[in-house]
């Protein structure tokens, strides 16, 4: 019986596989003058390649099993283009999508830079290599202002720093270094740009001169708003971004009638759909003056300023009465099937993500990988689909997770397929720790981490400055870093909120906006690290904020660091350390403030800065000199003399050994030190 069992397991041999194909990236960007691109099919199957473009080739066009193709792009003489190259098996099929450049001359630029909108668009389009293009020269545009973006006005976006200004060419949104509260709709303005002013886009949103400076515009004129009348389809080109259209014969579609234009507080996008089956959103600030209102029932004309975001086109309305003319009679639509979007990358964590389903037919729903799972595997017109997963259980491969959705309804694409990718699983660890002079004794802790930041200066790294994060509080003990006077100039403050890299996302705070009451101190500041963008835009990293007193923040403490500059300038180096205090031997209690997610994150108590002073010149304690300040978290007066503490005295209060580097004899002689001559004080 045991040889009979035995057998039978060794005649069943391994399980066939089963068939998959995938593709080593999903798209290309290509200049004008084309090239041959290098892309891996991934699969264990037969397939066969196609191109919807001419001007695209791919070798080989059909093969078996995992292969090398080469895509060919010609050259372009004409308008910038798309196209897409289809791989197809028995399953999904896989697309290259290829974006090339715009190979037609330009007009040359008139002595003074006045340029068309639509030529300051094509600077963008045509240099774009990380999504952010930097004028070479100075220009000039002329438009109308088309959006109302203020808080006396529609207040209808997430910043009332935007403004949007048109000349008939093309549309553009100014992102300025200040709120917007002089020019109007209608306003004729003048827009000095500078050389070196950066276009970007914000998360695959419109084109913006971002970080523009308020005082480059003027007033010239004004001029009465007319829309330019398209089509649904015309709308989806993208070709009217940043302007005012009327789009014709829409209707909000039925599964958001009786919604307001403002759903549960929060920024909310309503699905409008054509009479041919075309879809778009009217995206509303939660902000707005009109959320409140409902949204029309009938169908017409729905007038607004273009806009995009990530794959969705949007319309944002400008005048209340833009969508007035929504007042005819409902009909019935054609046959509609599509996702809100058709991709999505998670970090590494647990978690869901609800895909969005719209159309007015019936749908199954599948996925492909057992490590994920649906809330619903059919359905009914729009619907919401949550994919739950755990951890990836990988730290240093993504995994990919293809959900298809299928009709039988008579529309263009059966088959829908949603991507969601989830990146590795990213581990709470600690850097190297290295001999530096700023740097305290870092002692190893649970939850605790050292990490270290670098950027690029003239092709070398630069160190940047280093912390001792908490997890547990989301907050970092210290931040230590040399200050010195080649990093205090250079650039504009960035204002790049992000989370830091190093340290995975669900284990800081959530800090894009304000923290529940409090300043977004950094214990970094900015204003230290102006010597290029990538060195302040590390400042901005979560892990460097913390929450502050508003009156402490920029009261005593902006003193404090505005003095140390001036040291700085005026020695070889100053070695900062810039710490808080979650608990004290007082008070053992935790005191937590809400992040923008809602989760808690520690107030500190208090602040500290220890500071050693290098001066080559001096013959003083081998050119050493140190001093600490120790300001508590609350509203706060008085000379800054009156925070003066020795290096001594804030060790005993934070457990922590400071500039234990140094020679001892040195480091004795100046922790000791409450002595304020040269110090700016």
């Amino acid at each position: 019986m045991a040889m009979a069992t035995l057998l039978t397991v060794l005649s069943c041999g391994k399980p066939e596989e089963a068939p998959y194909l995938s593709i080593s990236f999903p798209s290309v960007s290509v200049d004008q003058a084309g090239k041959t691109v290098d892309l891996t099919v991934y699969s264990n199957t037969s397939w066969s390649a196609s191109s919807d473009a001419p001007w695209i080739t791919v070798s080989p066009t059909s093969g078996s099993g995992n292969t090398d193709v080469k895509v060919t792009v010609a050259e372009n003489k004409d308008e910038a283009r798309k196209g897409v190259v289809t791989f197809s098996w028995g399953g999904s099929p896989a697309t290259l999508t290829v974006q090339q450049a715009s190979g037609k001359k330009e007009e040359p630029v008139p002595e003074d830079g006045s340029i068309t909108i639509a030529q300051l668009r094509k600077f963008y389009d045509e240099g774009q290599v990380k999504d952010k293009f930097n004028t070479a020269a100075r220009y000039i545009i002329q438009g109308s202002v088309i959006s109302d973006y203020r808080q006396d006005g529609l207040d209808n976006y997430t910043s009332v720093r935007a403004m949007v200004i048109s000349d008939g060419t093309a549309g553009i949104m100014l992102y300025c270094d200040s709120n917007n509260t002089e020019f109007k709709p209608g306003d004729e303005v003048k827009v000095i740009i500078p050389k070196g002013q950066e276009l970007s886009r914000y998360n695959q949103g419109p084109v913006q001169l971002n970080g523009f400076k308020m005082a480059g515009v003027s007033k010239v004129g004004t001029k009465a708003l007319e829309p330019i009348e398209i089509t649904a389809a015309e709308f989806l080109t993208n070709k009217y971004e940043s302007m005012y259209v009327a789009v014709k014969d829409v209707q909000v579609q039925s599964s958001e009638v009786g919604k307001t234009f403002v759903m549960n507080g929060a920024h909310t996008s309503i699905i409008m759909e054509s009479k041919n089956g075309e879809v778009f959103d009217i995206f509303t600030s939660k902000y707005a003056t009109f959320g409140n209102d409902k949204v029309p029932t009938g169908s017409g004309t729905l007038k607004g300023i273009g806009s995009v975001y990530g794959e969705r086109m949007q319309l944002i309305i400008a005048k209340k009465s833009d969508y007035a003319g929504l007042t005819g009679e409902r009909f019935a639509g054609a046959p509609t099937f599509s996702l809100f979007y058709s991709d999505y990358t998670h970090n590494g964590d647990k978690g869901t993500y609800v895909i969005q389903v719209l159309g007015n037919v019936d749908w199954t729903a599948s996925c492909d990988n057992d490590g994920f799972s649906l809330s619903k595997t059919s359905g009914s017109g729009a619907a919401e689909v949550t994919l739950s997963f755990g951890d990836n259980p990988s730290t240093t491969a993504s995994r990919v997770a293809k959900v298809t959705f299928k009709t039988d309804a008579a529309v263009a694409q059966k088959e829908l397929v949603f991507t969601f990718t989830q990146q590795p699983y990213q581990e709470l660890k600690s850097d190297k720790v290295p001999v530096r002079m700023e740097l305290p004794a870092v002692k190893a802790q649970d939850s605790v981490v050292f990490i270290t930041h670098e950027y690029d200066l003239d092709g070398k790294k630069v160190h940047n400055y280093s912390l001792y994060y908490d997890a547990r509080y989301k907050v970092a003990h210290w931040v230590a870093y040399p200050l010195y006077a080649s990093v205090l100039s250079g650039v504009d403050r960035t204002d790049a909120w992000a989370y830091d890299p190093k340290v995975p996302e669900r284990d800081q705070a959530r800090i894009l906006k304000a923290i529940d009451g409090y300043s977004r101190g950094h214990q970094l500041p900015s204003a230290d690290r102006l010597v290029n963008k990538e060195a302040n835009a590390q400042t901005f990293y979560a892990t460097n904020i913390t929450p502050q007193v508003d009156a402490m923040n920029s009261g005593v403490w902006e003193t404090i660091e505005k003095d140390l500059r001036v040291v700085a300038r005026n020695c070889d180096t100053v070695y900062v350390v810039t710490g808080c205090v979650v608990k004290t031997d007082e008070d053992k209690t935790v005191k937590y403030a809400k992040d923008n997610n809602g989760a808690n994150v520690a107030v500190p108590k208090a602040y500290y800065k220890v500071c050693l002073k290098y001066k080559s010149d001096s013959k003083t304690n081998g050119g050493y000199s140190a001093i600490g300040f120790w300001v508590e978290n609350k509203n706060v007066s008085g000379s800054v003399g009156s925070f003066v503490k020795s290096v001594d005295e804030i060790e005993k209060l934070t457990g922590f050994d400071f500039f234990h580097n140094l020679d001892d004899t040195i480091e004795n002689a100046v922790e000791k030190n409450k002595n304020t001559d040269g110090w700016n004080l």
